[in-house]
């Protein structure tokens, strides 16, 4: 890891050598993003943006749940007045792992009579903010309502 010394005003050595300097770096790759605080390196915080691809998928899939998925016609603020060709779409997502997630992308796709995909309408959920180790959230997306939607609901995490 690279580092370099800034000094806080006039830097001395004897300053240096107390210690009252900052250290910046620059992330490194391979350990994903750091924050830096003045006198701190890095983060204690575990995030899943230092697995890889297949590794993030495997965690998604042993970790994150999903559950209460439904579907029911928009209606406007007054909650009276429906929204013509739209959908919401209300459920539950659960981080039952150690690792935050600072993307999470749930992917709603509503079936046909017949059991097939009409769309695929994409989220990210965690836009707000990451869902934590242990997290449970209620989401609430919307969607176009498509003729022919059964009222059943398939979804992919990603």
């Amino acid at each position: 890891m690279r580092g370099m010394i800034v000094g806080l005003g006039v830097l001395s050595a004897a300053a240096v050598a107390l210690g009252v300097y900052a250290t910046l770096s620059e992330p490194s790759e391979s350990a994903g993003p750091e924050r830096t605080k003045l006198g701190t390196v890095g983060s204690t915080e575990k995030t899943a943006s230092r697995m890889s691809d297949e590794e993030r998928m495997a965690y998604l899939d042993q970790n994150v749940t999903l559950g209460g998925l439904e579907a029911s016609p928009k209606f406007a603020p007054d909650g009276k007045t429906p929204a013509p060709g739209l959908l919401d779409v209300k459920g539950e997502i659960e981080n039952r792992g150690e690792e935050t997630l600072d993307r999470l992308t749930i992917m709603i796709l509503p079936l046909d009579d017949d059991g097939q995909v009409m769309g695929a309408y994409p989220e990210n959920i965690t836009r707000a903010s990451p869902l934590g180790a242990h997290e449970k959230r209620a989401f609430n997306l919307v969607i176009p309502a498509r003729e022919g939607f059964s009222g059943r609901l398939r979804h992919k995490l990603q």
